[in-house]
């Protein structure tokens, strides 16, 4: 029967945590940045898409929330019926179909940022038995 051991030092395990936070640092900005660029985006072609009677609408399109949260709005009391029409107005889609486009775009962006964290933490989690610095 084949046996193995491994050690791991105070040093490793310190190592490991360092990276550990790095890593949460960097999730925590990097993603929040891109799904930050991503909401501008949407605002961009929603406003670019949107009809303009007196523009009051086009300049309640925005982007709110903390770092938790990201709401993309349109806060005209109004902005309903021209997204979806009413019995006596056609939909002039605007804010739905730019939130569907920006969403697919968003998503590439963050899965391209996570493939980089994993290639990160793949060249710092092991090397030749021992953790590297990261």
């Amino acid at each position: 029967m084949a046996q193995f051991s491994a050690h791991i030092s105070n040093q490793d395990v310190k190592k490991f945590n360092r990276m550990v936070d790095n890593l949460h640092k960097y999730a925590t900005t990097e993603f929040y940045d891109v799904l930050q660029d991503g909401a501008s985006k949407i605002v961009f072609k929603a406003k670019s898409r949107v009809p303009v009677k007196t523009g009051d609408l086009r300049r309640s399109i925005g982007v709110d929330g903390d770092k938790r949260n990201i709401i993309i709005k349109a806060d005209m009391n109004y902005a309903g019926y021209v997204e979806f029409g009413t019995s006596k107005q056609k939909p002039k889609p605007y804010f739905y179909n730019s939130i569907r486009e920006g969403m697919r775009l968003t998503r590439s962006l963050v899965n391209e940022k996570l493939k980089r964290v994993l290639r990160w933490m793949k060249q710092c989690i092991i090397s030749e038995k021992r953790f590297i610095t990261c």
